[in-house]
């Protein structure tokens, strides 16, 4: 199935590349990631490269959501996972400055002393069964709230919570709202995937 998307992303890289080296799309990728993602509404493995080349899109049903790379990675687009530096071709995406993501950045492991983002120690959304009662607020969209499986958390969309998967090995943090590297996260009574 994964080889069949990566054959269809490929098709319409090509298709949009009049001519042009299929290696190095110099289409937007946002408006390529829109179009895929809702081309393929329902697949939500699909990943796609942002125009930083330290995030991708992924896709969830059917809109592009923006992804950091955890901290000094970047996105390979051929291996569609975030790589050491001298493992990928960024081609003429830039490495953004880490404040511009235009979606969520869970993924990214925080950095070792502070974060920017506000961090409420001792409380958290832990309780993956209120997940459709935090959902159902008012002003609920983009709350993120933990899910079963230590590796997932749900992510209010439309006033439902929608299911998301921590990158590689990382594991939802619901403390510091991020997915974090696995020595750093207590997943409590939460499922730990087998890797």
């Amino acid at each position: 199935m994964k080889d069949t998307v990566l054959l269809l992303l490929c098709a319409v890289a090509l298709a949009h590349s009049y001519g042009r080296n299929p290696q190095q799309c110099n289409c937007d990728p946002s408006e390529e990631s829109k179009k895929i993602c809702e081309s393929h509404n329902g697949l939500d493995d699909v990943l796609v490269a942002h125009e930083h080349c330290d995030k991708f899109y992924k896709c969830t049903n059917g809109k592009a959501v923006a992804y950091q790379c955890p901290d000094n990675l970047l996105y390979d687009a051929v291996a569609e996972r975030c790589e050491w530096p001298h493992e990928v071709n960024c081609g003429n995406r830039p490495i953004s400055d880490g404040n511009d993501c235009n979606g969520i950045d869970v993924s990214q492991a925080p950095p070792s002393s502070t974060t920017s983002r506000p961090i409420n120690e001792g409380t958290c959304n832990c309780r993956p069964d209120e997940a459709p009662s935090i959902c159902a607020a008012n002003g609920s969209d983009g709350v993120l709230v933990a899910h079963e499986n230590c590796n997932q958390f749900y992510k209010c969309d439309n006033e439902k919570p929608v299911a998301l998967y921590c990158f590689g090995n990382l594991l939802y943090n619901p403390y510091t709202e991020q997915c974090d590297w696995p020595e750093n996260v207590d997943c409590g009574d939460r499922v730990i995937p087998n890797p």
